[in-house]
């Protein structure tokens, strides 16, 4: 198998075993993330989770930034120096897409990011940078989307994309509620 499926294999069973013990938001990919966040933070790169905050360790798959465009470097600058992970893949997807993979010291565990620095389907920039890092907000130790960007986000890539997660339509039903 090829290192990107082996490394998935790796994210989704390392993803089971944090459900399967305690709920806390604490598992070895969040702290990757949190250690991104920081990181940026002490460079003052504009960045933001767009989605799944509020059920990190719930999440399976990657986690989706945007970043401002300056930042994007200093993305790979702070995976690349990060203790007790590597940067094993870099793959732009697009104009403006990049996804980040690490992988854990022992090689168990997996972390990969979507990280964008504006929002693009079929050559249409759909979100820039600004108006998704626009009244970011601070939740604990990260910056997450403000409701109304996330929503519009979630809204706009799942209507691309033709599918809509049961956890999604619930979280922008709640969103649109309030």
């Amino acid at each position: 198998s090829s290192p990107k499926t082996e490394c998935h294999e790796k994210m989704v069973a390392d993803v089971v075993l944090v459900d399967a013990g305690s709920r806390s938001q604490s598992s070895p990919r969040v702290d990757v993330l949190l250690a991104l966040g920081k990181a940026l933070d002490e460079e003052n790169v504009r960045y933001c989770l767009i989605h799944g905050w509020d059920r990190l360790s719930d999440l399976r798959g990657d986690f989706d930034l945007v970043v401002e465009p300056r930042g994007l470097s200093q993305v790979e600058k702070a995976l690349c120096d990060m203790a007790g992970v590597r940067l094993v893949q870099m793959v732009q997807y697009r104009a403006t897409g990049f996804c980040f993979v690490t992988e854990g010291s022992d090689a168990s565990m997996c972390t990969a990011f979507d990280v964008a620095t504006d929002i693009r389907w079929g050559g249409r920039v759909l979100f820039s940078a600004d108006e998704l890092l626009r009244d970011r907000l601070r939740h604990a130790e990260l910056w997450i989307a403000r409701e109304e960007a996330e929503a519009a986000y979630l809204i706009t890539k799942k209507v691309f994309k033709l599918q809509f997660p049961e956890h999604q339509k619930r979280r922008i039903e709640h969103i649109l509620d309030e």
